[in-house]
C-alpha cells in the first residue's frame, strides 16, 4: 500500500469516517483515529466504497468489523482488531486534521507505505531522503538470499553477519 493520508478523528462515531471517505479518491489512504477501542469504525460498506473510489488502503487506529468481506476486497486494510459493535453516526465530522497514532503524528497529505509487516509514514521529502538507502539494502539482501539459496552460508559471507541484517 502506498498513498496520501486523508485523516478522520472518529471520536466514537462514524460521521468523521463517512466525511473523510467522501473526499477520498484514487491513491488516497483513509487514516482513522477511532477513539474508544471497543467499537468498529469501519467495515464492509466503508471498505467497499474505498475500493470503488480507487483508494490505496484504509488504516484504523482502533477496531473494524466484517473482516472476511474486507479480505475479499483485496485492498490493504489495517486495524488493531475486530468487533461486531459499531457506534452511531451523529457527531460533527473532524477530518483532515493531524492525528496521533501512538507516538506518531499523521498529517493530511502525509505518505503512508505499508506491507504485511507494518506501515511507515512520512512526508514526500522524508521518502526522497530514504529511497536510495532502502533500495541499496534491498539489493544487498536479495544478493545474500540468492547466495544462501545457492548453498553458501550466511556466516561465510564477509559483507554481513547475523547482527547486521536490516529486515
Amino acid at each position: 500500500m502506498a498513498g496520501r493520508a486523508i485523516t478522520a478523528a472518529a471520536n466514537d462515531d462514524l460521521m468523521s469516517v463517512i466525511a473523510a471517505l467522501e473526499i477520498g479518491g484514487e491513491g488516497d489512504v483513509l487514516v482513522v483515529s477511532a477513539g474508544r477501542s471497543d467499537q468498529a469504525v469501519s467495515g464492509e460498506l466503508f471498505g467497499t466504497e474505498a475500493f470503488r473510489r480507487g483508494m490505496a488502503g484504509v488504516v484504523i487506529d482502533g477496531m473494524s468489523r466484517d473482516s472476511a468481506a474486507l479480505k475479499r476486497l483485496g485492498m490493504p486494510f489495517y486495524s488493531r482488531g475486530v468487533t461486531p459493535k459499531a457506534p452511531a453516526a451523529i457527531k460533527v465530522p473532524e477530518i483532515q486534521i493531524t492525528l496521533r497514532i501512538g507516538d506518531v503524528a499523521v498529517h493530511p497529505g502525509d505518505i503512508l507505505v505499508g506491507d504485511d509487516d507494518g506501515i511507515i509514514i512520512g512526508t514526500v521529502a522524508d521518502f526522497e531522503t530514504i529511497v536510495d538507502a532502502a533500495e541499496a539494502i534491498q539489493t544487498r539482501e536479495k544478493a545474500l538470499r540468492i547466495s544462501i539459496e545457492n548453498g553458501h552460508s550466511l556466516f561465510d559471507t564477509p559483507s554481513t553477519s547475523p547482527n547486521t541484517e536490516t529486515d
